[in-house]
């Protein structure tokens, strides 16, 4: 079998398409058929001196030959981003913008027929009011979240944002807290049986000592949370008590259990009344 001949032009041209792709030298030799090792050996005879470089003879045809793999390369390039791009074919312009670095904008711009003007005008275009309220969204999931410590998800980020008057579904919340990395802190299973013993906090007094007799009123107050359900949703009720005269002297309600309920409660102190926690 006769030994095939390459000419010095063939060999620049495929040692310039692996110095210009991102893939491998096996994977060029081939995509364009030749022995990987024989393209190997081009690449480090191209590195070496320039009087040794490509000393054999070739044909007008492997020059031929030479372009039509130049050709089958350049397509193949743009069938993997068109492979790349599938996803978004929703939007033409959304599809060049993650891909601006990785290809020619105008050679993506030709493969999905539009033009590299319209483009450019789209990427200077102002963020359109999608946009725009997703990213006033954010900004008051941002806020909820980090009023929560940090520990809800996007179901009750959901909840939250229903009850201060936000109309927007759990699918839209959810997307938006996963593009942003706000995650919750998913709540550890319990176990049935015992409820394990609760300590006090180092740093936390106990100031009645269960000492519940009050000799004048407005001396000793305590307070307490309970759970009432409604045909909406749950509600959870702060009751504040004056140990002295025994009666309810103040109230507030949230429909979510937290300390700051029963801070704001506390601090409420022109007498009975209602506060309602927004």
């Amino acid at each position: 079998m006769q030994r095939k001949k390459y000419s010095p032009e063939f060999k620049h041209e495929a040692v310039e398409l692996v110095r210009r792709s991102q893939t491998s030298c096996r994977q060029i030799a081939l995509e364009i058929g030749i022995n990987p090792n024989m393209l190997t050996r081009w690449v480090r005879e191209a590195d070496g001196p320039a009087d040794k470089t490509f000393t054999g003879a070739g044909t007008p045809r492997d020059q031929e030959l030479a372009r039509l793999k130049r050709e089958l390369a350049r397509v193949t390039k743009e069938r993997d981003f068109l492979h790349d791009a599938a996803a978004y074919f929703a939007e033409r312009y959304t599809v060049i913008q993650p891909c601006r670095n990785a290809y020619p904008i105008r050679g993506m711009c030709g493969c999905l027929e539009v033009s590299p003007s319209g483009y450019y005008a789209w990427s200077q275009r102002q963020p359109s009011v999608r946009d725009q309220a997703n990213t006033r969204l954010l900004k008051r999931i941002r806020e909820i979240h980090e009023d929560s410590l940090g520990v809800i998800g996007a179901p009750r980020m959901h909840k939250d944002l229903s009850h201060v008057g936000e109309a927007v579904s759990l699918n839209r919340v959810a997307r938006l807290m996963a593009a942003h990395e706000i995650q919750g802190v998913p709540r550890p299973r319990r176990r049935a049986g015992k409820r394990p013993k609760s300590s006090r906090p180092d740093h936390v007094k106990n100031h009645l000592e269960r000492n519940f007799t009050a000799m004048e009123p407005e001396t000793k107050w305590v307070t307490d949370i309970t759970q009432i359900n409604t045909q909406e949703d749950k509600l959870f009720l702060c009751g504040v008590v004056d140990l002295f005269s025994k009666l309810v002297i103040g109230w507030a309600m949230h429909h979510r259990q937290d300390r700051q309920m029963v801070c704001v409660r506390l601090k409420w102190r022109s007498g009975a009344g209602v506060a309602t926690i927004r």
